[in-house]
């Protein structure tokens, strides 16, 4: 397969916009705002097992039309149905306001804890949901100055 001219490769990267402007004005203009959502997914037997936790452990609002998005602030948990297990290293982190409380709370609903290596300025542990999606537990440590 022959390739165009460069004069012809230039002419598709302005019809396509690009090459109108450099790169770096480009992603000086494009900057990323926020984490809007993150997927997670459940195999379909464990569907409503894994609804429940969410709202019922997690204390997440529901929301749409699906019964398979949570709120948190002004993102959100989608959940889809896939057969195949999520992966072992992927995970998404919730900031809590107390760690220790908040554990507490996760080990009075049945939920393992998984001890993390440390960061500093935060503390930290995982948990997983019933579909085995693992999820970060954090807390900003309190400054000491």
């Amino acid at each position: 397969m022959e390739e165009g001219s460069s004069e012809a490769q230039a002419s598709a990267r302005q019809a396509q916009g690009r090459g109108a402007r450099s790169f770096e004005a480009l992603v000086a203009d494009a900057k990323v705002l926020s984490l809007d959502h993150v997927t997670i997914t459940t195999p379909e037997e464990l569907e409503e097992e894994v609804i429940a936790w969410y709202t019922d452990v997690l204390g997440l609002t529901p929301v749409g039309t699906s019964g398979r998005s949570f709120e948190i602030g002004n993102q959100e948990v989608h959940l889809l149905i896939d057969p195949h297990n999520p992966p072992m290293a992927a995970h998404f982190c919730l900031r809590v306001s107390d760690l220790d409380s908040f554990v507490a709370m996760l080990r009075a609903s049945k939920c393992h804890i998984e001890q993390a290596s440390p960061v500093p300025g935060r503390k930290r542990c995982f948990t997983r949901d019933p579909a085995g999606n693992s999820i970060e537990i954090t807390a900003l440590e309190e400054s000491s100055s």
